[in-house]
């Protein structure tokens, strides 16, 4: 008997290392891998790095703890989404990109003004970003 066109087969994960964001560093290939996480296939793609906040800035759309798929192959700029960025100091960074048409500035800012905005010209935000935010597990 064929099987029924309704059923569906379980799903294939594939598991993947699991960074820290906030890790003090000049280069996304110094960020420590802290875990293994099984990604569920529909959310799976070889150019994606996951990321596990450890902090609260971008809450409550990106809480601590949550896991954070950045694509790596989107890094083109587009106002309000979230992006993976390197920044001075505090290393990896998930921030909300916004272009300042009058004085042609990338602002990434975490829309709840607890740190001020990095500013960063658009050639200088192409080499900082890691990837665009493509997904969030997270508990609610």
């Amino acid at each position: 008997m064929p099987p029924s066109r309704n059923r569906e087969e379980p799903g294939v994960s594939r598991i993947l290392p699991v960074c820290l964001a906030g890790v003090e560093s000049g280069c996304v290939l110094d960020v420590i891998c802290s875990e293994d996480m099984a990604i569920p296939e529909p959310f799976w793609d070889k150019d994606l790095l996951v990321v596990r906040m450890d902090g609260d800035g971008m809450a409550p759309v990106i809480r601590r703890g949550a896991y954070v798929g950045l694509d790596r192959t989107r890094k083109g700029i587009r106002s309000g989404w979230m992006y993976g960025v390197m920044v001075p100091v505090e290393g990896l960074v998930i921030k909300r990109a916004m272009v300042d048409l009058e004085t042609r500035r990338v602002i990434l800012a975490d829309g709840q003004d607890k740190q001020p905005p990095y500013c960063f010209a658009p050639e200088e935000f192409r080499r900082r970003v890691v990837g665009r935010v493509a997904w969030v597990f997270q508990e609610f």
